[in-house]
């Protein structure tokens, strides 16, 4: 990328072998394939490989390689680089990966929602408290008689 454009494009159709490798082979595969491809451009200069497969960005410092990795990673020794790892863009959130200031708006929202619920249950009981209050006072004047301007009670 020059710019933060493109300068060239590459393809090429996998062997019946190398359909066969896993999914980081095959992404290291495209590497040596364009330093392969691009090296006269690239042996006299630096550039930065970018990846978003960490796989790649600690082959070099693997302990344990096939014979063919070996082969890229010499291949690779040549050639003065940077791999540089941007990480996945796209990943199902767990409770380490989310926005903190998201988990405090829902937290806040809990909170709200709680509020709002203690305050309609508070209500609720007040109201019942009064309905039974009623109640009561129903009870008793409806056997209180008014005689002579006073209150009697008859029980």
């Amino acid at each position: 990328m020059q710019d933060g454009h493109s300068v060239a494009y590459e393809s090429k159709k996998l062997k019946d072998v190398e359909q066969h490798y896993s999914g980081h082979k095959k992404e290291l595969l495209v590497v040596v394939h364009c330093l392969k491809l691009w090296r006269d451009y690239l042996l006299v200069s630096l550039f930065v490989v970018k990846t978003d497969n960490i796989v790649k960005s600690h082959f070099m410092t693997q302990l344990k390689l096939t014979s063919r990795q070996t082969h890229w990673q010499e291949l690779l020794s040549e050639f003065h680089f940077v791999l540089e790892y941007h990480g996945s863009s796209n990943h199902v959130a767990d409770a380490l990966s989310r926005r903190t200031d998201l988990a405090i708006l829902g937290s806040v929202a809990a909170l709200a929602f709680s509020a709002v619920v203690t305050s309609l249950r508070d209500r609720s009981h007040e109201l019942l408290r009064k309905i039974q209050q009623r109640r009561a006072w129903s009870t008793l004047s409806s056997r209180a008689k008014l005689d002579n301007f006073g209150l009697r009670m008859d029980y």
